[in-house]
């Protein structure tokens, strides 16, 4: 399996916050993230309450991150393109990574879309969780389930990650 190309940080309150303390909250935190990342080779992508920041130093970055207030949690996350053949296939690696085989761990795949898209979140789920059934072999148990993967699906790209760490919040 190749390594995840970069983290996604998830922001705290500043949803909350109206328009104009949103900007300048907002520009605080990146300015944040800047200091904490230096020496860091990065390129820093945002969207609505979600920061993407690609780097080969993705352990690095986590720590560092996740230090920072207004950060609720970070994921490192491995990317595709927003089509349902690509969410199949990188869904189908990452199980196929993570899920022990041979114990036949249970799975859940949790998905989010943001954007229009042809599809639905469910039909994400659905599609995901059967290329991986078909891959691994591992049970579906979306109540109490082994291991879950998480897809995000926006518009151009869509992260898909299996672990959450949490941050310093606020």
């Amino acid at each position: 399996m190749r390594p995840p190309e970069c983290v996604l940080v998830r922001l705290g309150e500043i949803a909350l916050k109206s328009p104009q303390v949103q900007r300048r909250m907002f520009e605080i935190l990146l300015e944040n993230m800047r200091a904490a990342l230096e020496g860091v080779e990065y390129n820093m992508e945002t969207n609505p309450n979600r920061i993407f920041i690609y780097t080969k130093k993705i352990d690095e970055t986590m720590e560092r991150i996740k230090k920072i207030f207004g950060v609720t949690s970070v994921s490192p996350c491995w990317t595709c393109f927003s089509g349902l053949n690509d969410i199949r296939m990188l869904a189908s690696d990452i199980a196929s990574d993570v899920l022990k085989i041979g114990e036949k761990d249970s799975f859940a795949i949790r998905a989010h879309r943001v954007g229009r898209h042809k599809f639905s979140s469910k039909e994400i789920a659905e599609e995901a969780g059967a290329a991986v059934k078909r891959v691994t072999g591992a049970r579906v148990d979306l109540s109490k389930p082994d291991r879950e993967i998480f897809i995000e699906a926006r518009s151009r790209k869509t992260y898909a990650f299996v672990d959450k760490f949490p941050g310093a919040g606020g």
